[in-house]
């Protein structure tokens, strides 16, 4: 099983490969070292895990210099405790001060919760949040729209909570009285 520090994971196989745990071992090599990212080679393929999309997109960029024929499955977020825990991150957003409150939007319609902001020398802004990580898929593309490409966004593993489910309860009818 995956090491839940890295609580998003997508498989990649070679089609040309008749023998997925030989391109598994293979590609696993060419990454072993690789920061952010953790393999487990299988029959069924090459395994990747990380913490932020971005970490799976750069080590199948590396395995595709090697292997261009490489498939990419979808990418999962590891729930644990059959579904009933959620991975969240830490996600710090350095952006200029025009769209640091977009930024906090963003953030917050995503279920995050901002848990400080600090200025940069010049006139930047850090906005620190924690988020469910299913919640922050894509968002690396989004924030680059709305803060026009001038923001970063790193993410860090902050563990494991329960799922919330937010939804009120239904209505009870009222008991039969006997």
């Amino acid at each position: 099983m995956s090491d839940t520090r890295f609580p998003l994971r997508v498989l990649v196989t070679d089609p040309s490969e008749i023998f997925q745990l030989r391109f598994a071992d293979q590609g696993a090599a060419l990454l072993a070292g690789v920061s952010g990212i953790e393999t487990q080679s299988s029959a069924r393929g090459l395994m990747v895990s990380g913490v932020a999309e971005r970490d799976l997109s750069a080590a199948v960029a590396i395995l595709r210099v090697a292997i261009p024929a490489v498939a990419v499955g979808t990418v999962e977020v590891v729930y644990l405790d059959q579904g009933s825990a959620e991975p969240w991150v830490r996600v710090r957003v350095t952006t200029s001060a025009d769209h640091y409150g977009d930024v906090i939007a963003q953030l917050v319609q995503r279920r995050g919760l901002i848990e400080y902001l600090e200025d940069t020398p010049g006139k930047g802004k850090i906005v620190v949040a924690t988020a469910p990580l299913a919640e922050m898929l894509g968002y690396d593309e989004v924030v680059a729209v709305i803060t026009k490409g001038v923001a970063i966004a790193d993410y860090e593993f902050a563990g494991y909570r329960p799922i919330q489910n937010d939804a009120p309860e239904p209505p009870r009818a009222p008991a039969e009285r006997a």
